[in-house]
């Protein structure tokens, strides 16, 4: 079986993240919440709604079947690099930083992979 590039793989991790955004909600405060609000492992089945960082460990979980601290600091930088901003988390966390807008950004940020 041929090997995707990391490029390739970056994007479709990005992508499948920001689609369990998308579809599940943005999960404030916390890297993934249960769908009562309670705090919980991304790779816990119950996990309902993600944080962006939480969303790309799932993904890279569902995708690759482990997490990839690499990855995740590339897919976090380009994150920022789209959004225009220093600190994922504090951007994520904001009560000014909508689901719409975060899935918009990561899905900016898949399209410039």
């Amino acid at each position: 079986m041929k090997k995707k590039s990391p490029d390739k793989m970056d994007r479709r991790i990005l992508l499948a993240a920001a689609d369990l955004i998308a579809t599940n909600g943005l999960a404030k405060g916390y890297y993934a919440r249960t769908v009562r609000g309670r705090k919980i492992d991304v790779d816990n089945p119950n996990a309902a709604m993600f944080c962006p960082i939480g969303a790309i460990e799932r993904a890279q979980l569902n995708e690759c079947g482990r997490d990839d601290p690499a990855g995740m600091i590339r897919l976090g930088a380009a994150i920022m690099r789209v959004a225009g901003i220093d600190d994922i988390v504090a951007w994520a966390d904001r009560a000014s930083t909508s689901k719409k807008t975060v899935v918009r950004v990561m899905r900016a940020a898949a399209d410039q992979l």
